[in-house]
């Protein structure tokens, strides 16, 4: 399946899984937050956020409806995750 770019310009982004999803994420602005939901599967898979910057890991993997992953961007070190239910990050 496609992949897509999560925007940078809203507190929070959805999504619905579809099969197997590569999404991106650019870097923000100094203390921005950013949430990513998975708010739907439908197709079984697993989508692999992967940031621009990241600070202390490099991807997150969401699997199934209500996954929720919470960043905030720091000019000095990238994302940073604040927040993490379900996804699973790498």
């Amino acid at each position: 399946n496609a992949g897509a770019a999560v925007n940078v310009t809203t507190l929070t982004t959805g999504f619905a899984l579809n099969g197997v999803n590569a999404i991106t994420l650019a870097n923000g602005t100094d203390g921005q937050l950013k949430t990513i939901v998975c708010t739907a599967v439908t197709g079984a898979g697993t989508a692999t956020l992967t940031p621009t910057t990241a600070n202390g890991f490099t991807s997150v993997a969401f699997t199934a409806a209500g996954q929720t992953l919470t960043l905030q961007y720091f000019t000095t070190g990238g994302w940073v995750i604040l927040s993490v239910r379900g996804a699973t990050p790498a």
